[in-house]
Formats: C-alpha cells, structure tokens, sequence
C-alpha cells in the first residue's frame, strides 16, 4: 500500500509544481488576467483533472487489493440500486481529502459489494467520512485501543484510563454523534462508554492503514 501512496504523491508533486510555476507565483507577483491566458487554464484543468484521477485510481486499488477479478465482475454487473451506489461512492471520491478516508470508503463499498447492503453503523460511517478528518479517525483508533474492560460490566463497557485532552474530546463527541459509540451518564470522559462490535472493527481498520504506511 506504501507504494501505491508514494506514486499517488510522486504524480501529483509533478502537477503541483506546474500549477504553482504557473499559476500561484505570477498571482502572488501581481499579475493581472492570468486567468484568461488559456495555457494557464489548460494548467489548472490538468492539475484538477490529474489528481482527481490519481484519487480514482488509489480507490479502485484499495478496492481490488484481494480480488481484481471480483471487482471487475461486481462492476460490469451494476445495475440498479447497486450501480446507484458504487456512483455514489465514486462522486465521494472527489469530495475526500486523504488516503485513509478513501481506503475506508473502499472497506464500506466491498461491504457493500459482500453484502448488497451496508448496516446501520456502516452507512453512518459511509454518509459521514467526509466530516471525519484524518486526525479524527486516527484519534479515534488509539483511544479505542487504550480502553479496558469495566470491572463491573465486561462485556457492556470499557473504562478510559486517563482523562481526555481536549482534542480527544471532541472527536469523541464526533464519533458519539453518529453513533459509532455510545455513552454512559452522558459524558464519554466519564469513566465508561459503551461497547459496540463496528466501534472495536473500524478502530482496527484505521490501526491497520497505518501499520502498512
């Protein structure tokens, strides 16, 4: 997956320097009507153009990690509300700012593709991901992952060992939300939030997009 990133990188860092020779420098000079020279525009064309693909292109590659084959089969078969759907993620392609928001949405639609649906804490996630930023889902994962059992209720609830920071908390709230976690007593810092199998599952796929970084 590294690779994948670095490439996606490599290509846009090209683009970039072109737009910025080209665009950003003679505006931040002063230079009037830089907008109406058509190579300048041609230049921003190409720069939205190509990144644009290249975050098409790391989906669909997130996509078919396991099974290119299933991929291609799932796709020259969308009909209806499954074509509806995978359009619709391909429209929240553009719309994502990272990689790890892209490889979720890639999780949700194979979910999707798996099981001709997503369930209730999938489809939170899935109308959601634009409004979760990178340091929000990765924030999320390791505060996950420092909970412990509750003495008093093992299987319902985890007790958070230390008080939250103040970004903590409000990603927190964040994910309380849109109902990845639920609280008790009102208060996520409060000692004990409630225990769901998504919130444990996305925790250990944000962890395991990082460990592969």
């Amino acid at each position: 997956m590294s690779n994948k990133i670095e490439n996606f990188a490599v290509k846009i860092n090209s683009i970039s320097n072109d737009f910025i020779d080209n665009i950003i420098v003679p505006l931040t000079r002063g230079t009037k009507y830089i907008l109406l020279d058509e190579a300048k525009i041609n230049y921003f064309l190409k720069f939205k153009t190509e990144y644009l693909e290249q975050k098409i292109t790391l989906f669909i590659s997130y996509l078919q990690e396991k099974n290119k084959d299933e991929l291609i089969n799932f796709v020259n078969n969308l009909k209806g509300k499954d074509k509806e759907f995978f359009i619709q993620s391909i429209n929240k392609v553009f719309e994502l700012d990272n990689n790890l928001q892209l490889y979720i949405l890639a999780y949700l639609t194979k979910m999707y593709q798996q099981n001709s649906s997503l369930n209730y804490f999938e489809k939170s996630i899935y109308y959601n991901i634009e409004q979760l930023s990178e340091d929000d889902l990765k924030i999320f994962s390791e505060l996950m992952f420092k909970l412990k059992p509750s003495e008093n209720n093992e299987k319902a609830y985890s007790l958070i060992e230390n008080k939250l920071t103040e970004i903590e908390n409000i990603v927190s709230i964040k994910f309380t939300n849109i109902g990845i976690i639920q609280t008790v007593n009102g208060a996520f810092g409060g000692p004990f939030i409630s225990k769901t199998e998504y919130r444990d599952k996305l925790a250990l796929i944000i962890k395991e997009f990082t460990d592969d970084l």
